[in-house]
């Protein structure tokens, strides 16, 4: 494709940590710049990166607030005079930019919407309760940017036709996510199916973790990765060692707020001093990552009970199970999930169990015939997780809206 034949993409994604940490989004990114396309990613300042993509431009337009982030980004697309063959939307606030920025186009710019959460669709309702609650009657400070974005919100809950014709097509993580996303957003017709997954499979181990954390390299490394806070965190977690031998380590890293880490590291003390359980709450760049799944020895792709649906039916919308997958590691997950003993025990590549406290016997029955699990790991990861794989189907839908 020449460089005057190649399609601009923007992508709009409103988050509140390093756009590195979300691999869905970023390696969309790579692979649409591998197959030609100019891309431009457009961020808060919580989401600044290092990274450096090929084709790919990052775009900082706004502080964390989420109506500047919508208004600001709206207005540097459209006084830029970009000229977009599509955006991709990955959160609610790219269907309101999306929909603003064809207020005023000449011709429909195509959309495709990426559900990354379940979102509802009283979502939108929300968003104009917060403005007018929170940042008029509270804040006092109903700016025009406030109020422009309050328009919009209006104006969008009342415009499904038009949505209709601006979302060509959704990205969802799996087909019971994919259910749920058609009852909730009348736009939401045709829908590809692409899970939270990586690009390649790594096969080889890695003593990253154990040098990076001075964990003795006779210890067998039982991993959590990921969203270490209250809402998501089984904090009964780290008792699953009360049943394993001194052997086991168990080494929980990701990112925390408001504190919630220091709770953690004050109630299990004792574990920490006697090195059985380590904590990592330093972001780690791509690489690293890599390493530090290839270290371990099981992944735990746990999570709290709860009734919230999106926990619920997580499904492959599970980072960390498929990023241990992806580097041949067996899994341990939670049966309370819909469908997870279905994915996981049926296919053989770990084991699910009901509580924490069942964790150690799940530990024991991988540890049994371990290669036999890690075989089954590459052949289902390969077969139907691999990120490159998955996003043809993309591409393919992307190129036939293109005609």
């Amino acid at each position: 494709m020449s460089e005057n034949n190649k399609k601009r993409i923007a992508v709009f994604f409103y988050e509140n940590r390093n756009i590195n940490t979300y691999p869905y989004v970023v390696n969309s990114a790579r692979l649409l710049a591998e197959q030609g396309y100019f891309v431009d990613i457009y961020l808060n300042e919580s989401q600044k990166t290092e990274l450096d993509i090929e084709n790919c431009k990052f775009f900082i337009v706004s502080d964390l607030d989420r109506y500047n982030y919508i208004f600001n980004t709206a207005k540097q697309v459209h006084d830029q005079r970009y000229n977009y063959d599509f955006l991709f939307v990955y959160s609610p606030e790219g269907l309101l930019i999306s929909f603003l920025l064809n207020q005023y186009a000449k011709n429909i710019i195509p959309a495709v919407y990426f559900s990354m959460e379940l979102k509802y669709k009283y979502i939108i309702f929300l968003y104009i309760l917060e403005i007018i609650f929170i940042y008029f009657l509270l804040r006092f400070s109903f700016s025009k940017i406030k109020f422009k974005v309050l328009k919009t919100l209006f104006i969008y809950s009342f415009q499904k036709e038009k949505m209709k014709k601006i979302i060509k097509f959704s990205v969802v993580m799996d087909k019971d996510r994919a259910e749920i996303l058609k009852r909730e957003f009348d736009f939401v017709d045709r829908i590809v199916l692409l899970p939270n997954s990586y690009i390649g499979f790594l096969e080889a181990s890695s003593d990253f973790a154990y040098k990076k954390f001075n964990i003795p390299a006779d210890k067998k490394i039982l991993l959590f990765t990921g969203g270490i806070e209250k809402a998501v965190f089984d904090e009964k977690l780290p008792l699953a060692l009360e049943k394993l031998g001194t052997e086991y380590t168990l080494l929980l890293s990701g990112f925390s707020r408001f504190n919630y880490l220091e709770e953690i590291k004050r109630q299990y003390k004792l574990l920490i001093e006697n090195k059985r359980l380590v904590i990592n709450d330093v972001n780690l760049d791509e690489q690293e990552y890599d390493e530090l799944i290839r270290s371990c020895y099981i992944g735990l792709a746990w999570y709290k009970k709860t009734k919230v649906k999106n926990l619920y039916y997580m499904g492959l919308s599970s980072g960390k199970l498929t990023k241990y997958l992806s580097c041949k590691k067996p899994v341990i997950a939670p049966s309370f999930l819909y469908k997870y003993s279905e994915i996981i025990d049926v296919n053989q590549i770990g084991k699910t169990c009901a509580d924490v406290s069942d964790i150690p016997e799940a530990v024991k029955q991988i540890e049994l015939n371990y290669n036999k699990f890690t075989e089954n790991v590459e052949k289902f990861y390969i077969e139907n997780l691999e990120f490159e794989k998955q996003f043809q189907k993309v591409i393919k839908a992307l190129k036939e809206i293109g005609k």
